[in-house]
């Protein structure tokens, strides 16, 4: 039998301890006022009603037959051929 030596188990995750300096938010929901901002536009965000109304490079790519076959017969044929 081999001798196999043993290393102490150093954990992964390094915890930060106890967190006495952070504030702790008071248990009263009438202590601090409830603010609710209004929604801002950030940028130049555009809204669309459908997906034919996106930008080409977002809209749905459509297969060739080729690419459908690949696909069915598992794929991996496919990709040896064309690399």
């Amino acid at each position: 039998m081999a001798n196999i030596a043993l290393r102490k188990h150093v954990p992964l995750i390094k915890f930060l301890g106890p967190r006495r300096f952070l504030k702790h938010p008071s248990t009263s929901p009438a202590a601090q006022p409830q603010t609710v901002a209004a929604p801002q536009r950030v940028g130049n965000a555009v809204n669309y009603q459908s997906i034919e109304q996106l930008p080409r490079r977002f809209q749905k790519k459509t297969f060739s037959q080729k690419e459908i076959e690949a696909v069915d017969a598992g794929g991996a044929d496919w990709i040896l051929r064309h690399v």
